[in-house]
């Protein structure tokens, strides 16, 4: 990969560099942070300070999907970093990797620098892709470990160099990909067999073969077989439990479906798949143009399956590189009339802005969140989800024994540092396989029943926190206003239970189910003056 970075005297290095620059800049005016992304930070806080990689002390379940990204928010934590900081540093560096090897892809597989000017305009521009440069999670992690993957792949073709080297790099990407996201098997499972076809034709000798084939699989039975071993050991399962939770009983199909109708009609690209029609002898006659479109099929049909995201296209994102190389080269070798090339161009860059302008408000937006409503999450001030964290924190410091429950399992409990339960079941074993239906939205099929948070002594359920402005004239609840807590009559709740009203802010309070009795909610009851109501029917 080394004679990637030399720098070429042209134009075409100087517009690149450029562009890329700003690019970058546009991705850092994107930036933001979603309630998810602390998920992984709590993971990484408790192994950062010797508690394991676990979501509650002692109870260990895996709850994150992304292994190394986990890992790597351990070492700001553990030095005293901000890991929202470091997030956003970490991804804007992999957003560049991942442009750097996009231009450098289509260079070598299609001998046109401007497929990779294009390419690298198009994907940079893009809002989706520019957005998750940041947003706290392994998004860009795991793009730029499949951008690098196909690079060193396509090198292998265009060069003929099969050496041991070349395999090695293939099956260390490879393993650093699985171990980033286990859905990275999906793009595995096309790379994998690619690289065994040219293995086993190359014309070396036997001895040759056998050294070739321990380059390509030692390196991932060891890091991905040796992760899969400790998974067992540690957690007992290969698959992590938000795998569970996130099978519901709905048609997923046709939310993956809907998904990706969405994705196509907010970005005004649905002329490129007729395009491919089109075009789709000369793609799969042409070895590069036939691998990239075969990923990018494979990944669709993959989101298809498991039925989309409830995250703004988050889910699209790893092979965004791919599909705009393959764009970039119908465009530019494919199409003949320069006044069309023109207007497709437009079309894409249109489309992005159109997304972006538009989408929040679009009347066929369905169960997705919006960059402005992930982030609103954190930083609105009717929602607040980090500041109701830090004020439960500072309440019970170092009081592990105190339980609250959620929906909201990011920055809540995190900057709470409180067991806590996840009503969503995404980090709870038991809700995962045997919660309620809950509704259609991804990752969000199942939620506990009022029963398992008794069983559980949650103290304080949360649940989608509830907040009020002002002061309020209330003496009392009545259960109908407890469905978010799973509550549907009296009997459900034990005797001593209550609405407790708990101060966030000068302007906003939120108001939580008192559950279980506990002397450690009692005394901060009264030392902070947080008002109490009954329950009735």
């Amino acid at each position: 990969m080394r004679s990637t970075f030399r720098l070429e005297k042209s134009p075409y290095q100087v517009v690149l560099f450029l562009l890329v620059f700003a690019l970058l800049g546009l991705a850092y005016l994107n930036r933001f942070v979603q309630d998810d992304a602390f998920i992984s930070f709590r993971y990484a806080d408790h192994l950062a300070s010797g508690l394991g990689l676990v979501w509650n002390e002692g109870d260990r379940i895996e709850g994150y999907t992304n292994f190394l990204w986990t890992l790597l928010m351990a070492v700001p934590i553990r030095l005293g970093i901000d890991v929202i900081a470091f997030s956003y540093v970490a991804g804007l560096f992999l957003f560049l990797v991942s442009l750097h090897f996009a231009y450098h892809t289509a260079v070598n597989a299609f001998s046109s620098r401007a497929v990779g000017l294009l390419a690298v305009l198009l994907l940079g521009t893009n809002y989706t892709f520019s957005m998750y440069a940041t947003g706290g999670l392994e998004t860009q992690l795991q793009t730029a470990l499949f951008t690098m993957l196909i690079y060193v792949l396509f090198i292998g073709i265009k060069r003929g160099d099969w050496s041991a080297m070349r395999f090695f790099q293939i099956s260390l990407l490879a393993s650093l990909a699985a171990m980033t996201r286990l859905d990275s098997a999906i793009f595995l499972i096309l790379v994998g067999p690619i690289a065994l076809f040219f293995l086993l034709r190359n014309r070396a000798s036997g001895q040759r073969k056998a050294i070739h084939f321990t380059a390509l699989a030692l390196p991932f039975l060891l890091l991905v077989g040796g992760w899969f071993l400790w998974k067992l050991s540690y957690y007992g399962n290969i698959m992590p439990n938000t795998f569970y939770a996130k099978v519901g009983e709905v048609a997923l199909e046709k939310n993956g479906i809907r998904f990706l109708g969405m994705f196509f009609l907010s970005y005004w690209l649905l002329p490129f798949p007729l395009l491919a029609l089109i075009f789709i002898k000369r793609i799969f006659t042409n070895a590069y143009a036939a691998i990239l479109a075969s990923v990018v099929l494979l990944w669709l049909g993959y989101i298809v399956k498991v039925g989309g995201d409830f995250m703004e296209f988050r889910f699209l994102v790893p092979i965004l590189p791919f599909a705009f190389l393959l764009i970039a080269w119908l465009i530019v070798n494919c199409v003949r009339w320069r006044w069309l090339q023109a207007l497709l161009v437009i079309a894409v860059f249109a489309g992005s802005i159109n997304h972006a302008l538009t989408f929040d408000t679009a009347s066929y937006r369905k169960n997705i969140e919006t960059r402005a409503t992930l982030s609103a999450h954190l930083t609105a001030e009717n929602e607040n989800w980090d500041q109701i964290g830090r004020v439960l924190g500072e309440a019970f410091p170092d009081r592990r024994d105190v339980t609250i429950a959620v929906t909201a399992a990011g920055a809540t409990p995190y900057y709470a540092k409180l067991r806590t339960i996840d009503m969503l079941g995404l980090n709870d074993a038991w809700i995962a396989r045997n919660g309620d239906h809950h509704s259609d939205k991804p990752g969000h099929y199942r939620i506990t029943p009022l029963s398992y948070l008794k069983e559980q002594q949650v103290n304080l359920v949360i649940g989608h926190p509830w907040m009020e402005q002002g002061k309020q004239d209330r003496a009392r609840f009545t259960v109908s206003e407890l469905y978010r807590y799973r509550v549907w009559n009296l009997e459900m709740l034990p005797a001593e239970a209550k609405m407790v009203k708990i101060q966030i802010d000068a302007n906003w309070h939120l108001y939580a189910l008192y559950l279980i009795k506990h002397p450690e909610v009692d005394r901060v009851i009264e030392e902070k003056g947080w008002e109490t109501f009954p329950i009735e029917q």
